[in-house]
């Protein structure tokens, strides 16, 4: 049996950490050292301090840095070689210059006939269109002087042309009001044609089911007021 294993050892002496417990009190007395190290006023104590906290840091950062392994060194990238510099041929250039010179000219001279057709073709718009417009003020002037020369000459149709037939008082015999009068009738009305009549009277006509007896009083007022009645009682009639 060992009699020195439950002998701890003296502060100085250097113990390898194995388990993190043993880590935390490591670190627990690199921060005791350090504070004493701070307050200690003795040059010796204070070498022998700063000695021993070197020793806990590398102790420390060995078992913190045990998995890592040793770092890889770098590997120095090599300078990667210039390149030759290009040399111009002369020659080259030369005919490169001669030939670009040579298409700027053809483009220019195809600019120049495309911009000649441009103008050729506006001048002949132009001189079309100032032909038209001379023609337009001829026909002008000649319809001013005819104007003056005319005289106003009255239809013959406008004596027959009627108002529209007033509904309102039409209505009120049959107690009705225009509300109750179908749009086709009050467009019948504004606008009265022979045939719009002859299709809203069969449309009305009391033997249909949308027919009214009202509504053919209606029509036929409107029928008699456009196109009254000329044809007179028969001579032989007597009441």
């Amino acid at each position: 049996m060992n009699t020195f294993t439950g002998l701890k050892p003296e502060e100085g002496e250097t113990t390898e950490i194995t388990d993190p417990k043993h880590c935390k009190r490591e670190k627990k007395r690199l921060r005791q050292k350090r504070e004493r190290l701070k307050k200690c006023d003795c040059e010796k104590t204070k070498e022998k301090l700063s000695l021993e906290i070197r020793i806990l840091e590398i102790e420390i950062e060995e078992y913190e840095n045990r998995d890592k392994g040793i770092p890889a060194k770098k590997e120095k990238q090599k300078p990667k070689p210039k390149a030759k510099e290009f040399v111009f041929d002369e020659d080259e250039i030369l005919k490169y210059n001669a030939k670009r010179k040579r298409e700027i000219e053809e483009e220019a001279k195809d600019k120049a006939k495309a911009r000649k057709e441009r103008e050729e073709e506006s001048r002949e718009h132009w001189d079309k269109w100032e032909q038209r417009s001379k023609s337009w003020d001829n026909e002008e002037n000649k319809r001013k002087k005819s104007k003056k020369n005319y005289k106003w000459i009255p239809d013959e149709n406008e004596d027959n042309k009627k108002k529209v037939f007033d509904l309102k008082p039409f209505i009120k015999e049959y107690n009705m009001k225009l509300k109750d009068v179908p749009k086709d009738i009050m467009n019948l009305n504004h606008n009265f044609t022979i045939e719009d009549y002859k299709k809203l009277s069969r449309k009305y006509h009391p033997d249909k089911l949308s027919g009214k007896q009202e509504f053919m009083y209606i029509l036929n007022g409107i029928r008699y007021h456009y196109k009254p009645n000329e044809q007179g009682n028969d001579e032989t009639w007597t009441k």
